[in-house]
Parts: C-alpha cells; sequence; structure tokens
C-alpha cells in the first residue's frame, strides 16, 4: 500500500504564513466594492493586526526590542484607521501599503 504522506507538502514556514495573512487581507481591501465587503475587509485587517499586536506583547516574543516597538506602534495606527475607516470613507490605501511592507518583510 502507498504512504498517504508521502505527497504531502512540507509545512508553510510561520514567517510565510503571516505574508500569506497580510497578503489576503489586502485582497480583500482591494476587493472591497460596497460598504459591506469594505466593512469586512476592515474588521479582518483590524483583527489581523489585533493578533499580532497582541504576540508583540507577549513575554515568549524575541523579536528585538527595537523592531518589537516598532511593529506595536504599527500595529496601533492600523487598528485605530481601521476603526475611524469604519466610521468615515477614509481611504483604505495607506492600510494596503502598510500590509504591503510588511508581507514583504516576512517573506
Amino acid at each position: 500500500m502507498a504512504n498517504p504522506y508521502a505527497h504531502a507538502s512540507a509545512p508553510t514556514p510561520p514567517r510565510e504564513e503571516q505574508a500569506m495573512a497580510f497578503r489576503l487581507v489586502n485582497r480583500k481591501l482591494r476587493q472591497a466594492d460596497s460598504p459591506a465587503t469594505r466593512n469586512a475587509a476592515l474588521g479582518l485587517n483590524h483583527e489581523l493586526w489585533s493578533i499580532l499586536f497582541r504576540d508583540l506583547g507577549s513575554a515568549d516574543n524575541r523579536l528585538p526590542p527595537v523592531l518589537r516597538q516598532d511593529c506595536t506602534t504599527l500595529a496601533r495606527w492600523s487598528m485605530a484607521y481601521s476603526t475611524r475607516a469604519l466610521l468615515k470613507d477614509l481611504p483604505l490605501e495607506p492600510l494596503v501599503a502598510i500590509n504591503e511592507d510588511m508581507a514583504q518583510g516576512l517573506s
């Protein structure tokens, strides 16, 4: 009998999974063409950055302190902008740009 796991792909490294998450959120932000899809994309962006923010505050986080602080600042900004964009018709391009930078940095 053939091994069913013989053709399984190698697990995706965590950094690449994180980059993929930023790319997914950006796809949603770019495709938002109605109030409902815009709100869903902004909620997803806020959720992604909230997860990152919690991780940055964890004692287990091993990022260098300067990078940790910079990412914390970006997370706070992105979450606040996402919230404001839900309430007002702010452009989504600033969020897309930050997410692109994060995805590139993680890849």
